[in-house]
């Protein structure tokens, strides 16, 4: 008969010693520690990755994608602005003002791209348009400078070329940097709805099964030992409690905090400064086809047309619809029936003051289409230079005085977004400040009171 070997008769050995000592009361208490430390690795790998996965959204969508894409359609506006200002430059009234601001939107433009530049996150993507815009704006300003050098009327034409790059090249340049920010926005903000509340139940699930340890580990003493209380065990139990429910609770405010960041705030900034910029461009159609209609040359009628008809399209993207008495009420009412984007900023108010604001912008904007309106009805019966006086003057009632009280209305909804979006980013990043500390402690905690409530029961079995 074979004889067993002598490496395997050890080894059975020492396994079946093992097993016995597992069945004995100090065998269970030993192996019991060693479960919750098991355990509180467990549930501190856990935390740590549901904590990455709500700074990760907070960094993407707070302090990445959103501010480069206020920042892409600053420089959109400041751009359309610029655009309106060249033109408005070129009338005998107004000149040096309208020049002024088109030096400061330059200015601002460039500022802003110099800030893009340092806060590349999205690489080729986010590069590309600056260097475009930063190329295009030098250009841009050599043309209005040759415009303005061979005056009105001659230098229309150049001007005309000056306005197409800046629609062909720069806005749709400053589009680009906008959608390089907006795509991983829209993707990480997906991703958080379901991988936030996700790893929440995960730390729950591990926190559970801690749980279960604990409890069963103080029933085991009580039946074994018959002391009912293991004063730190039970206070582990507490501890893990109270950290379960605050951690889920941040993290949850954080999700709360990333919704009105992204759906509340950012979905209103975005469509209130699509509206500016499209504003200030629809603006500068006004002044050209004032100037295209007074020039009088035998191929201005075409480009008379052109600014008319983009001029309307624009405004269309603003409010697809006349705003009169009763589409005002409706708005008024919480019932708008136009779309656009003063439209859609109507269907997404939540902030105090929000909807007095918005309905502000509203009416103001109605204010200055009716100015718009008076302005061609001037031109069309020839008191063209009525129409100009009009349409450059500051004066309460009159069409720059009027488009000015409808930006100062948008900013107010602006003003009102941008501090509720900031509110929000720096209560989830306050939340998040803490939870990587407890994520710490708090398993580390459990393993010490787990191992000072049975360390003195397993003394009383030395000899």
């Amino acid at each position: 008969m074979a004889t067993p070997s002598l490496t395997l008769v050890p080894a059975a050995a020492r396994a079946q010693s093992f097993r016995a000592s597992l069945s004995t009361t100090p065998g269970i208490m030993q192996a019991s520690i060693l479960v919750v430390a098991l355990v509180a690795a467990a549930l501190w790998l856990t935390a740590h990755a549901s904590i990455g996965v709500a700074r990760n959204s907070v960094q993407t969508i707070g302090k990445d994608a959103v501010p480069s894409i206020i920042a892409a359609q600053q420089v959109r506006a400041n751009l359309a602005d610029m655009d309106a200002n060249a033109a408005n430059g070129f009338f005998s009234r107004g000149t040096r003002e309208a020049r002024a601001a088109y030096e400061a939107d330059r200015k601002a433009a460039c500022d802003k791209l110099v800030t893009a530049a340092q806060n590349i996150t999205y690489g080729n993507t986010e590069r590309d348009p600056i260097l475009a815009l930063v190329d295009g704006v030098q250009v841009y300003v050599g043309m209005i400078d040759t415009a303005r050098s061979l005056g009105y009327p001659k230098g229309l034409d150049t001007l005309r070329s000056a306005s197409a790059l800046m629609h062909e090249r720069l806005l749709p340049a400053s589009d680009a940097l906008d959608n390089a920010n907006f795509n991983p926005l829209n993707k990480e903000y997906e991703a958080s709805k379901s991988a936030i509340p996700g790893s929440v139940v995960l730390v729950w699930a591990v926190g559970i099964v801690m749980l279960v340890i604990l409890i069963a580990v103080q029933a085991f003493l009580a039946l074994r030992m018959k002391r009912m209380l293991n004063i730190p065990m039970a206070a582990a139990t507490v501890i893990l409690i109270l950290w379960l429910m605050a951690t889920s609770n941040t993290i949850r405010s954080i999700s709360h905090d990333l919704k009105v960041a992204k759906e509340d705030s950012f979905d209103s900034l975005d469509v209130l400064w699509k509206a500016r910029s499209v504003a200030y461009d629809a603006n500068g159609d006004e002044s050209l086809y004032l100037l295209e209609s007074g020039s009088r040359g035998s191929s201005e009628a075409d480009a008379v047309r052109d600014s008319e008809a983009s001029f309307r399209k624009k405004s269309a993207m603003i409010a697809d619809s006349p705003l009169t008495p009763d589409v005002l009420a409706q708005a008024a009412a919480s019932a708008p029936t136009f779309k656009g984007y003063l439209g859609d900023e109507l269907r997404n108010i939540t902030f105090p003051g929000e909807k007095e604001a918005a309905l502000e912008a509203l009416k103001t904007y109605a204010a200055y289409m009716a100015m718009d309106a008076h302005i061609r009805e001037l031109e069309t019966s020839g008191r063209h230079q009525e129409a100009v006086d009009f349409c450059t003057g500051t004066q309460e009632g009159q069409s720059n005085w009027g488009f000015a009280q409808f930006d100062k209305a948008l900013q107010s909804v602006i003003d009102i977004n941008q501090k509720a979006f900031e509110d929000a980013v720096a209560h989830a990043s306050r939340g998040l400040n803490w939870l990587p500390y407890g994520a710490v402690i708090v398993p580390i905690l459990m393993l010490t009171l787990a191992w000072l409530g049975l360390i003195p029961r397993l003394r009383e079995y030395t000899f």
